[in-house]
């Protein structure tokens, strides 16, 4: 009887490892993304969706982006005053179709300007089985006092696999408005950093380990 409690307790152990597995590649971004225009499949690429490269300073890793000195996260910053949007992308294949995963990672957004937080939205999205899940833009959420309080925390969301068993990742910065005042608005930046995708423990999988931990 205690031979099969420790090796219950062991498989329990086991299934929460795996569902703890990070499927993003290169998900600190401490190794170098791909080129826009890449498909996203193996690495991070850069998308935009609306304007180009000519409306980013910064679309790809930065020192200035990482949650520790030395590292990297990912960055996006505006150039102009002008409208773009635009995202980091990753497409992870080979899931489960209809099984949830969890998708994680720490966000902040940083402006050298007043109240453009309304202008902008930073943010991150799973595209899967259930269409688009995002987190809300974290701008309308974060303190007003923005030089000395932009600082990262963790958000995540949840979504199944699709039929071809993928999710995409996605994290925007997207500028929604312009104002008439200044060149202050060169400085307003989205970023990310230690971003994870993770098979989402079932329902009894939850209760064994609970009861485990009892």
């Amino acid at each position: 009887m205690a031979a099969q409690a420790l090796l219950a307790g062991l498989a329990v152990l086991a299934s929460g490892s795996l569902c703890a597995q990070n499927l993003l590649k290169n998900p600190d971004f401490e190794a170098p993304i791909d080129p826009a225009g890449s498909p996203g499949t193996n690495n991070w690429t850069v998308v935009y969706a609306y304007g180009g490269p000519s409306d980013l300073s910064i679309a790809d890793r930065s020192t200035f982006a990482s949650r520790a000195p030395g590292h990297f996260g990912v960055h996006l910053r505006s150039i102009h005053d002008g409208l773009f949007h635009a995202y980091f992308k990753q497409v992870v294949s080979g899931l489960s179709p209809g099984a949830r995963y969890t998708l994680s990672g720490y966000m902040k957004y940083w402006e050298f300007t007043f109240e453009l937080n309304k202008k902008f939205d930073v943010y991150f999205e799973a595209v899967g089985g259930q269409g688009t899940t995002s987190t809300p833009s974290i701008t309308a959420m974060d303190n007003p006092d923005l030089k000395t309080n932009a600082v990262y925390r963790l958000y995540s969301v949840t979504n199944t696999a699709n039929a071809q068993g993928q999710i995409e990742v996605r994290l925007h910065l997207n500028r929604t408005g312009t104002t008439a005042c200044c060149d202050k608005l060169y400085y307003i930046n989205g970023m990310w950093d230690d971003m994870s995708l993770t098979l989402a423990p079932s329902i009894s999988t939850r209760h064994s380990l609970r009861r485990h931990e009892l």
